[in-house]
């Protein structure tokens, strides 16, 4: 496990709550980046940029859907060079909260495993910095 990023955060929301942030295009927006659409079982999804209108920064499968517990999908970039990782979500309902439980695999795939690791340990940090204000 030493090409994984895994963390846990909680939430100060139900789980059906945190689980429409990982998968509603618009909230999707609040605290990662814009999806062109929801994301749904077995359908490719993309993450848009905000800076460049029409450009997609992440792109993937959705490999397991199973709501509000477990959301699995593959994760590819051009800093990746198009190496597939895997991102898995999995929620638990948490003394009236959620237990947020991210596993970001793969990077040992990559041209340069440490760099990405550290760039991606980062990025996911931000961004759960976001969604813990929103709910």
């Amino acid at each position: 496990m030493k090409d994984t990023i895994v963390k846990t955060i909680y939430i100060k929301a139900p789980p059906e709550t945190v689980w429409d942030y990982l998968v509603k295009k618009e909230k999707l927006a609040l605290w990662f980046e814009p999806a062109r659409d929801d994301f749904r079982l077995g359908e490719e999804y993309n993450l848009m940029s905000t800076k460049y209108p029409g450009k997609i920064l992440v792109h993937g499968t959705v490999l397991e859907f199973d709501p509000p517990r477990r959301l699995v999908y593959s994760f590819t970039h051009e800093w990746l060079k198009q190496v597939e990782t895997e991102v898995t979500w999995e929620l638990m309902p948490a003394f009236g909260g959620t237990r947020l439980h991210l596993t970001h695999s793969g990077f040992g795939k990559s041209h340069d495993p440490f760099r990405l690791l550290q760039d991606h340990d980062e990025g996911w940090d931000e961004g759960f910095a976001k969604l813990r204000q929103l709910p």
